[in-house]
């Protein structure tokens, strides 16, 4: 007869297989029932699929497939109302925008962040309280910024008087001076690899000395591009973005890039600092060489247009007719999203009410986020037009280009640099009369179009 402890050990045995066998299954399930794996993925975030793709081969490969199914950009907008009554708690904000890019479905390959100088400032002086009590603690923007995001995510941080940003729920605001705000918008890793999506953000920064030799590209009527600009050279850029602390800055700088990559849309404006990483992993500020920061919108697949809210526009009506014509422009808008640079004059101060400018592109474009800031001077055009000969003046209806004398043009005649795989150096003579670049008390709003997703 067998003993107690015999029973006991032969329980015990098959409680172990039991166990082991259910193990094995799950095992056996969570490898090679694919529709599974593919339904528990799918309530992960970017971070965790990261971890279950270094299980196995399985894993590795449905968690990229998962990752480049979804969304290619997000973007959000932090603010508070209550800094004057000191209820504002820099930690518990933080909390909120660092769980919105670590806990999200995306791994961001590019993040822009547009930040009010009232919350660096804020932020600045809780980080000199806190040096205090701990002389390693570090609350800059910069500071927070950077330990999140990954080693090859590039990012740019723009400091302003005022912000325009766009929450989760679509709804747009302008924050105007002296109030805590922070607009971001992030591009996505996985998206921004995949050949077939072919878009590229450039981060740049230029020097004072780098400016000059731009500048000079233009009054000399040379051919011959800088050899800092090489790089860039190289890309379909559709759109240059601009972001200056120094108001000296001439706009032949801009007229530069029109000459040297063929026409493409150039905006920004002047705001009190940036701060900037590259895909090297180099971070630059406006405390050091630099003076000119920004990134440029490549591929072939970008579509961009802008239009000029003027000084003299000072009523929603007259608003409401600029931004119907950057619609007209009917770029496609299942992939898009706007950028707005205004003058820190304008918003209330124009229209003594708030929202105005913001709450007219959200009428015309409801599912297109907006962001931007309030700055102190504005760079931009209305875009597409006759005054750049190589822009993209074309007509979705016919199939046809209007060419710099306003005359249409069959596609395969029209006269253009774009198919090129190296940009060539647009001639002077082609670009007599550019149109204005520089403006005080405007706003430049600009839509971008990925048309191939």
């Amino acid at each position: 007869m067998a003993s107690h402890n015999d029973e006991y050990v032969a329980s015990g045995s098959k409680k172990n297989m039991k166990k082991s066998c259910n193990t094995d299954l799950c095992g056996d399930v969570l490898t090679n029932v694919i529709v599974v794996v593919e339904k528990i993925f799918k309530c992960l975030n970017a971070r965790q699929l990261n971890n279950c793709a270094r299980v196995c081969k399985v894993w590795n490969y449905q968690a990229k497939r998962e990752k480049e199914s979804r969304e290619w950009m997000r973007w959000n907008f932090f603010s508070s109302d209550h800094f004057e009554a000191g209820d504002f708690d820099a930690q518990e904000w933080w909390l909120q925008v660092k769980s919105f890019i670590l806990d999200g479905p995306i791994e961001p390959g590019f993040l822009l962040m547009f930040c009010s100088d009232a919350l660096c400032c804020h932020l600045s002086e809780v980080k000199h309280k806190k040096r205090k009590k701990n002389k390693e603690a570090n609350s800059d923007m910069l500071g927070l910024l950077e330990p999140i995001l990954p080693p090859q995510c590039s990012f740019q941080i723009v400091m302003s008087d005022g912000v325009v940003g766009t929450d989760s729920k679509m709804k747009t605001e302008e924050l105007e001076e002296y109030e805590l705000a922070l607009s971001l918008i992030m591009f996505g890793k996985d998206t921004l690899n995949q050949p077939a999506f072919d878009l590229e953000i450039m981060p740049f920064t230029f020097s004072y000395d780098q400016c000059r030799h731009l500048n000079k590209f233009w009054s000399d009527g040379s051919n011959v591009p800088p050899s800092f600009m090489q790089n860039m050279l190289l890309k379909k850029v559709k759109m240059v973005n601009l972001f200056s602390y120094i108001t000296g800055i001439d706009q032949e700088v801009g007229y530069s890039f029109f000459r040297m990559l063929q026409c493409p849309l150039v905006a920004g404006g002047y705001v009190n600092s940036k701060v900037q990483r590259d895909d090297a992993g180099k971070v630059s500020s406006s405390n050091g060489k630099s003076i000119l920061a920004g990134f440029a919108l490549c591929g072939k697949n970008v579509e961009v247009a802008s239009v000029l809210i003027k000084s003299g526009v000072d009523t929603e009506e007259e608003v409401d007719q600029v931004v119907k014509s950057l619609k007209d422009h009917n770029l496609n808008l299942n992939h898009s999203f706007g950028l707005m640079y205004a003058c820190v004059g304008r918003g209330a101060n124009v229209y003594e009410c708030r929202n105005v400018e913001s709450s007219v592109f959200r009428r015309h474009f409801p599912r297109t986020p907006l962001l931007g800031f309030f700055g102190n001077g504005e760079i931009g055009c209305n875009y597409p037009t006759l005054a750049l000969p190589f822009s993209a003046n074309k007509d979705e209806q016919d199939g046809s280009e209007i060419s710099g004398d306003g005359q249409e043009q069959p596609r395969t005649q029209r006269k253009t640099l774009r198919s090129s795989s190296v940009n060539k150096v647009v001639e002077a003579s082609d670009l007599k009369h550019p149109p204005k670049l520089l403006h005080a008390y405007t706003t430049v709003l600009c839509l971008v179009s990925i048309t191939a997703l």
